[in-house]
């Protein structure tokens, strides 16, 4: 297994502890880097879209609450996103459950917002057993249509 070491810079004088877990981790993003294969390789923690010029960014996809939706790295001209699942992949839910991203369901389209992903379109699961659904695995969507 590679190690990827954590680079920390030198933090100003008189920087106080966080009042938030959200704040903590802004900061460690703001004076840290990561060597990724001997190439220093900057990360972002945000809840906005990835600006055109930071491909070379890890980027720690978040919602405006600051709970963790992706991880995305740029890599050969698209981006990848980190997921022990595979794009439709499926699993059984309650009927009641709501499929919230990045899960999907057949009979939508979901995009990803400014990430240059191709929209993707889970394909018609098989019939359920009574009082169960099919989600698939899509990716932190942004959209369904």
């Amino acid at each position: 297994m590679a190690e990827n070491p954590i680079t920390v810079t030198t933090l100003p004088d008189n920087t106080c502890y966080p009042p938030t877990v959200q704040a903590l981790i802004n900061l460690v993003a703001e004076y840290s880097r990561v060597e990724i294969a001997g190439s220093a390789a900057e990360y972002r923690i945000s809840d906005e879209a990835l600006p055109a010029d930071a491909l070379s960014e890890l980027w720690f996809n978040i919602t405006d609450q600051g709970l963790p939706t992706a991880v995305r790295l740029y890599l050969n001209g698209e981006w990848k996103e980190f997921a022990q699942l595979n794009q439709g992949d499926m699993v059984l839910v309650a009927t009641t459950s709501l499929i919230v991203s990045p899960w999907g369901e057949a009979g939508f389209t979901y995009a990803f917002g400014d990430t240059g992903l191709p929209t993707y379109a889970p394909p018609v699961s098989p019939t359920p057993p009574d009082g169960l659904k099919y989600k698939r695995y899509v990716g932190f969507w942004t959209s369904k249509s």
